[in-house]
């Protein structure tokens, strides 16, 4: 029996939709193969890979339905926070290789309080992934600059991902304050791939 012309429209509009935004998209594979392939953990490359290939996912959606106002917030909102997420994940990834490798010489990754290098981190065999794990970004930024994984001039963008990061649930925030900083934040993300990935192959 034929559907319904309504039905049929309907799918129609909904494949239409699906095939624009999947158009120039890569797959979360191609991404893992692509951005993440020095993440030493499988497992944990895929998520990262899933993560970014979901926030790349929310912004094709968004051009399809041309959102805007409150909409565009909640869009930009959602990439933000997996931007950093990804961000965070690269830079714990990095920072767990260069302890058990021994590639550091700084202070502040022996330290729970990198500012006044107090209360220091348990890195043993038994604790070391649960203290890698429960590091903030802004402790991740801060490790990554002083050992040279990361320039200054990246440390400073994705600290300012990082404060937009934590502000995106202030009330106080327009939608006005997350217009156009998308683009920006994947810029300072895929900067962070490739620095991190130099960084690895100098530091196996």
């Amino acid at each position: 029996m034929a559907k319904p012309i309504q039905e049929q429209l309907g799918e129609s509009i909904i494949k239409a939709i699906h095939a624009f935004a999947e158009a120039d998209m890569v797959t979360s594979h191609e991404i893992e193969a692509t951005y993440l392939f020095h993440i030493s953990d499988p497992k944990f490359r895929t998520s990262l890979a899933e993560t970014l290939f979901g926030a790349r996912w929310i912004y094709k959606l968004g051009l399809v339905l041309l959102v805007e106002n409150e909409k565009q917030m909640a869009h930009v909102r959602a990439q933000l926070i997996d931007y950093c997420s990804v961000c965070e994940g690269v830079l714990s990834d990095m920072i767990f290789h260069g302890v058990i490798n021994n590639h550091f010489n700084g202070q502040c990754f022996r330290f729970h309080d990198f500012k006044k290098l107090n209360h220091p981190l348990d890195w043993s065999a038994a604790k070391r992934q649960k203290t890698i794990g429960t590091r903030s970004f802004a402790w991740l930024l801060a490790v990554a600059h002083e050992e040279k994984i990361i320039t200054k001039l990246l440390y400073d963008s994705l600290d300012w991902l990082r404060k937009e990061r934590n502000a995106v649930h202030l009330r106080a925030r327009s939608f006005h304050a997350y217009l156009d900083k998308s683009h920006s934040a994947f810029h300072h993300m895929r900067d962070l791939f490739k620095q991190t990935q130099v960084w690895k192959h100098q530091h196996p």
